[in-house]
């Protein structure tokens, strides 16, 4: 009897990253590797990360601490969503990076930041009319107004969008 299997070509993984990777550094961006999909797969990452991509970002922190643990604290890693409250220490331990809707989320991410101090760098996320995850376009200056002049150990590292998922 024949069983389903998925077949993963590491070298066509690395060439088509070092391809996209080329291409956002002649354009100014910083690519994150993403590794979902994949259950943080140490062999997809490292096909990945032999391309320069420095960053890598996965949607689950399970996924995430496989990769801390692997790389250890050099490696940037970045939640690829809105962190849940119950979720925030443990995110702190494994991310530099997150992505943020909420200042009650952020709040706690600055209290326990403070308690180890160190810094977090988030990520605002802007609605663009896909009804997915962000703020609206006109509360995000006072968000990022609040942010900057309230949290101490929050850097803010940019602006996201969902640019639709299809």
């Amino acid at each position: 009897m024949n069983h389903p299997c998925l077949k993963i070509n590491l070298e066509k993984i690395s060439h088509n990253s070092k391809i996209i990777n080329q291409k956002c550094i002649d354009s100014g961006i910083s690519l994150v590797g993403v590794t979902k999909c994949t259950l943080g797969d140490l062999k997809i990452a490292e096909a990945i990360k032999k391309t320069g991509v420095g960053i890598f970002g996965d949607s689950r922190l399970e996924n995430l601490k496989r990769l801390r643990d692997f790389y250890g604290d050099k490696q940037q890693l970045v939640m690829l969503r809105s962190p849940m409250p119950s979720e925030v220490r443990q995110l702190i331990e494994i991310c530099d990076i997150s992505l943020n809707t909420q200042l009650s989320v952020v709040e706690k991410i600055d209290r326990i930041c403070r308690e180890k101090n160190i810094k977090h760098h988030i990520i605002v996320m802007v609605e663009t009319d896909d009804k997915r995850e962000g703020l609206l376009p006109e509360e995000v200056v006072d968000f990022c107004r609040i942010v900057t002049n309230n949290f101490e150990s929050i850097e803010l590292y940019g602006l996201g969008t969902n640019a639709r998922c299809y």
